[in-house]
């Protein structure tokens, strides 16, 4: 509902959609998602964020808020909630 899939963003929301209903996640980040959804269309990190904003605009899941990193290393990937009302790909 929603994502058509003419534009290679809605095409590469769809794939991240599919795969949020057969893991039936509650949670995820975005490197986890990059992970399970890279091939040619999606060769960097950052090729991911299009369709992740595009399923938080049409309400499939919601950015959540990262804690403050302290010390040293990368900063956490940016985490996700999964719209309890759809898991399970009730659409």
């Amino acid at each position: 509902a929603g994502i058509v899939g003419a534009d290679p963003s809605e095409k590469n929301a769809r794939r991240v959609l599919d795969w949020l209903e057969r893991g039936r996640f509650n949670r995820f980040t975005r490197r986890d998602a990059f992970n399970q959804n890279r091939y040619s269309q999606l060769n960097r990190v950052a090729e991911i964020d299009a369709p992740l904003r595009l399923l938080e605009d049409l309400g499939y899941i919601r950015a959540e808020e990262s804690a403050p990193r302290s010390g040293a290393g990368r900063p956490p990937s940016a985490a996700f909630a999964v719209n309890p009302l759809w898991v399970g790909g009730s659409r």
